[in-house]
């Protein structure tokens, strides 16, 4: 809600799911004497495969937006805008969400970081980078960074910002050794305790979702994931350094989280992403964490490193409690790269190595951020 946000409380397979109320505009022209359903409702009544494609998210440039009509009118759950913004992309954005199935459109997402990730320059104001608002900015104005840049997205047509970075992190970069440099607020984890949080609040009052991102933390990460593997610090260092900003992210109901392609020694020998270890024992059972869960790019090295095609680590990562899968696909390849995830999980599932229920349960929380309750979504 533009202004100020809610807590929003739904019924998700058993269980109770806690986020940030936002305003997104899903289900343009549904009448308003559709009967209501709960979101756990209506994807009981979808098949797997749109099920799988509402819990992806795909990379599209934003030279080329049409491309990406097709995985939208089959029900695509979000897209990644990569690439330089068009001047007219306010005006593309409503064309394309309006052929999306069952006027369920996806989330519109970002990386409007700050610093030197910003995707929508110049449509949407320079924003300092992490590293700079932590060194001279007080919470409140890092809020207001986030809820000024967050207000330009939402009237774009944005939905979700993949930020803030919560890692903490004091050495520079980012580069090929280290993923965060200047996109980590600080060294200190009080700081980025405090900052992170500060620029989530501002995003979450301005309508915008924020994703804080990367659980269980990549400060002091040997290697960057992008480019092949890499190791965080050590799980009982990572305990009290990396982990305490996205204790507090819950805290405050962060609606969603997403987790790094690093491997975390201690905890597990997989990539995080693809961990159960990380998502379902740490995040979800110790941590109580009830929003969605993100992954990072399943499309980078670290996960090819680890021996695993797109598809197989999409099903990897559902099976290690992931709700939601983001990768990179070129233009002409989406369609199919997206059919072949969805053959994937059916085979998965029809073999009993994943439970549909996770994935009912996973776009039902998708639903809620979306605030979808009209039972024609069924459709």
């Amino acid at each position: 809600m533009k202004g100020r946000s809610r807590a929003a409380v739904v019924a998700v397979a058993g269980t109770v799911l806690v986020g940030a109320a936002f305003q997104v505009p899903v289900l343009a022209g549904a009448k308003s004497r559709t009967p209501v359903c709960t979101p756990v409702q209506i994807v009981s009544r979808w098949s797997t495969q749109r099920l799988v494609e509402q819990l992806l998210a795909p990379s599209v440039d934003q030279s080329s937006l049409t491309v990406a009509r097709g995985v939208v009118a089959d029900g695509i759950g979000g897209l990644v805008l990569t690439g330089n913004a068009p001047m007219d992309l306010m005006q593309q954005l409503r064309l394309l969400i309006s052929t999306a199935r069952s006027g369920l459109g996806p989330f519109i997402m970002a990386d409007e970081e700050g610093g030197e990730v910003q995707r929508l320059a110049p449509l949407v104001q320079n924003i300092p980078a992490a590293r700079t608002m932590g060194a001279t900015m007080t919470s409140k104005q890092i809020q207001e960074v986030g809820a000024t840049a967050g207000g330009t997205m939402h009237r774009l047509g944005l939905t979700m910002d993949l930020a803030p970075v919560a890692d903490v992190d004091a050495r520079p970069g980012p580069d090929s050794v280290n993923a965060d440099g200047t996109r980590s607020f600080s060294g200190v984890t009080t700081v980025v305790t405090r900052d992170a949080n500060a620029f989530s609040r501002g995003l979450s009052d301005s309508g915008v979702i924020p994703v804080i991102k990367h659980f269980p933390g990549l400060g002091g990460a040997e290697g960057n994931s992008d480019l092949g593997v890499s190791r965080t610090l050590g799980w009982p260092n990572l305990l009290h350094i990396g982990l305490p900003p996205f204790i507090e992210a819950i805290k405050q109901r962060a609606p969603v989280i997403m987790i790094s392609n690093a491997i975390v020694p201690g905890l597990s020998t997989l990539p995080a992403s693809l961990s159960r270890a990380v998502i379902t024992d740490e995040l979800r059972n110790k941590l109580h964490y009830q929003g969605l869960v993100m992954t990072d790019s399943l499309s980078a090295v670290s996960i090819t490193a680890a021996g695993y095609s797109l598809s197989r680590a999409a099903v990897v990562a559902f099976e290690a409690g992931a709700d939601f899968i983001l990768f990179n696909v070129l233009g002409s390849a989406l369609r199919p790269t997206v059919a072949s995830i969805d053959a994937a999980v059916n085979t998965a599932v029809s073999a009993k190595r994943l439970s549909r229920d996770h994935l009912i349960a996973a776009a039902a929380r998708v639903l809620a951020l979306k605030h979808v309750a009209r039972c024609a979504a069924s459709a």
